[in-house]
Parts: C-alpha cells; sequence; structure tokens
C-alpha cells in the first residue's frame, strides 16, 4: 500500500518557503503528499509542484480567532477521514495546535501518526513571564496529542525535556529544515550580476552593503538594525532591507527622522536572495526571537560574513566563532559589532568560511531530508 503523509501550515506560503523540497523527495520516493493550507486560491504555481491534493482550510494566524475551531477542527478531521493519510505532519503554531487537537481521538485509535515541528518554541528565556507560561500550558497540553515533536535548535530540545511537553523517546532534533547548497551558491553569482544590482540600487563599489532579509514584523526588529546604521562612525554601509510587511512604512519613515535614509535601500519583496548576499558584506538579522533562522543558513551556504543578536538559534550556529553577535535589542552594540566586521575583512572572511563549512557538514538539505525519511519510516515500523 502507497504511503500517504498530509502537510499542514497555518498559510500555504509556508509550503512553498520550506516544505517544497520534502513533498518533492517523498513523492520521488513513491509517497503520496497532499497539503492542507489557507490561501491556495491564490497561489496557482503549488498546485504544478509534488502535491497530489491541495487542502483549503479556513484557519486564520490570530490564535484567538474561533473560526479556527468551530471550521478548521471540522474541516482537518474531514480531511483526514476521506484521503486516510498515514502521517499528519504539522508546522506553524496555529495549524499545528489545531490540528493536533482536532485529531486527538483518531490518534488515540491509532488511525492516523502525528508529527508536530516546533520553528522555535513561543516560550523562551527572554520572553515575558506571564506569555511564557501560557504558551508552554499550550504546548504540554498538545504534547499529548503528539506522536513526534521536532525541535530545530538545542535550547528547545532542552526546553521539551525539562518541561517534560513530550516523552524523551519522542523527541526529535532536526538540523533545521536544509538548505540546498546546489542554489546558495556563492559561485553561481557572477561579477556581472553583483555589479547589475548595485547599479539598479544606485550604490556604487566603495560602499559597503548590509542586507537584512525579513519580513516587516515586531520581532524581526529593523528599528534596531535603522538605529544600529544611524550610530556607525562609517559612512559608507548601505542597508539593503528585502521584505514587506506591515511595519515597512513605519520603518521609512523611521529612516527620515534618523536621518539616513541616504543610506537604506527598501528592495521589497524578492526572490534574489542568493544574488543579494552574494553583493551584500554583511548578513544582518536583529530578531527578538527565531527558530533556527533560515536566512543565516543561507548566509552560511553563500559564505557571507554574519552579524545577528545572541538569541535562541543565531547563538547556535554561529559558535565557534563563525559569525559575529551582538546583545539582542542593543543598538550601540551593534553599530560597534557592524564597524569591527567591515573594519577587518580578513577576520569576517575567515568566520563566513568557519559557518561554510560547519554548513555542509550538518544543515546541508540533503542531510535534513535523510533525516525526515528515517523520522518517518521508524514511525511506521519500517525501520
Amino acid at each position: 500500500m502507497q504511503n500517504r503523509i498530509l502537510f499542514c501550515t497555518t498559510i500555504d506560503r509556508t509550503l512553498k518557503s520550506f516544505l517544497l523540497p520534502f513533498a518533492q523527495d517523498l513523492f520521488k520516493q513513491g509517497w503520496q503528499v497532499e497539503a492542507a493550507a489557507a490561501g491556495f486560491a491564490n497561489d496557482s504555481s503549488l498546485r504544478d509542484a509534488s502535491f497530489i491534493l491541495l487542502h483549503s482550510v479556513p484557519w486564520n494566524r490570530n490564535p484567538w480567532k474561533l473560526i479556527n475551531f468551530y471550521q478548521a477542527v471540522r474541516r482537518i478531521r474531514s480531511i483526514v477521514v476521506e484521503r486516510k493519510p498515514n502521517i499528519v505532519h504539522v508546522h506553524t503554531p496555529v495549524a499545528s495546535f489545531i490540528t493536533r487537537f482536532a485529531l486527538r481521538n483518531m490518534r488515540r485509535r491509532g488511525f492516523v501518526k502525528v508529527v508536530y515541528t516546533a520553528h522555535g518554541f513561543h516560550f523562551h528565556p527572554k520572553g515575558n513571564f506571564l506569555s511564557n507560561i501560557f504558551f508552554m500550558a499550550l504546548e504540554k497540553i498538545a504534547g499529548r496529542w503528539t506522536d513526534r515533536l521536532v525541535v530545530i535548535n538545542k535550547e528547545d530540545a532542552e526546553a521539551g525535556l525539562r518541561y517534560r511537553i513530550v516523552p524523551e523517546k519522542n523527541l526529535i532534533h532536526m538540523p533545521g529544515i536544509g538548505v540546498d547548497i546546489n542554489f546558495y551558491n556563492r559561485e553561481k553569482n557572477t561579477e556581472n550580476c553583483k555589479q547589475q544590482i548595485r547599479e539598479t540600487l544606485n550604490i556604487n563599489c566603495r560602499h559597503k552593503i548590509i542586507l537584512l532579509a525579513a519580513e516587516f514584523i515586531p520581532r524581526k526588529q529593523h528599528k534596531i538594525a535603522l538605529e544600529g546604521l544611524s550610530r556607525m562612525h562609517r559612512r559608507d554601509a548601505i542597508l539593503l532591507f528585502a521584505g514587506n510587511g506591515p511595519l515597512k512604512a513605519k520603518i521609512e519613515s523611521l529612516a527620515l527622522s534618523l536621518g539616513v535614509s541616504d543610506r537604506v535601500r527598501f528592495m521589497g519583496f524578492s526572490s534574489d536572495i542568493p544574488q543579494l548576499m552574494a553583493c551584500s558584506d554583511i548578513v544582518l538579522l536583529a530578531s527578538k526571537r527565531e527558530g533556527l533562522p533560515r536566512v543565516l543558513l543561507e548566509a552560511m551556504a553563500m559564505e557571507r560574513p554574519i552579524v545577528a543578536s545572541n538569541i535562541r538559534g543565531c547563538l547556535e550556529l554561529l559558535e565557534d566563532e563563525c559569525g559575529y553577535l551582538f546583545p539582542e535589542g542593543n543598538a550601540q552594540a551593534l553599530a560597534n559589532t557592524l564597524e569591527e566586521a567591515l573594519d577587518n575583512p580578513e577576520e569576517a572572511a575567515r568566520r563566513a568560511h568557519q559557518a561554510h563549512i560547519k554548513l555542509k557538514e550538518k544543515y546541508s538539505l540533503g542531510e535534513v531530508l535523510a533525516k525526515h525519511r528515517r523520522l518517518y519510516d521508524e514511525l511506521l515500523g519500517n525501520l
């Protein structure tokens, strides 16, 4: 009998950005791969991928919306009853809790196996005390409805065991979601491509480019990046923002008020991240909270120097001098760290090379895909 898996995420963008390689790999192994998310009507490209069926689920990213319970729960149950997947693998916070709640009785009866990948617990040492208690309680409740909990950084692995979210045998530490080192390859991005990007953005060869590729949302802390830029003594640094989001207009206004708008470029959404990284001198991440940040893994694959806040995930990736860390939320420390990296290009390149070696040894896409295949085989009793 052919194995069947259902991937569940809150929005279809997660499937496209992160889970397509997993679907394609399982499809090659003979699996039937299906997906459930909101928003499929707006994205026809997924219908041409390795998903044999796409199921629309009316859930909302806001966990307090009642639609998540009185419509999404029924929809998930009906999909699983009709399609009979062997495994349901859930991602993103809302989809993960609602799906596990919906399938708790089916799972108990052995109808389906449920896997949850936590892309960074919402409770963490830097989090608010009350919100930490709330999110930890939710994880412990939903842990009862989970066959395997996958975490993607060491801090979450330790927290999962310390707070007994699931039994130890059900906790799996995966090295992120993998990076395709053939796609994120510095050698494929020519000098002509770099020059074209600089000309398009009106950035001359004397300027140093600092790239921050992230959605404009609070936890990404674009504000700290701008404040750090404004405090730098060097005036040859250009901060390049790649992404869209609800805070973009506010950050544009802040750049004006800080007097740095001439040293900032707003790219909007870009599918050319490898090219942007190739022409950047530093890849920056100023986030307040992450799991195991994909953008840093991509920068490691591209062998670009990294400056990041000293938070969960970043600490793990950049330990052993694989980049530069600064205290989260400290704009002056960020300015100092950026200037240290720019003032010492040979040392920055050495650290970038160290990170590149680490990426190839531990975080490549092939390695992560193989670990997921073993996880699914073990769940189905094939190992």
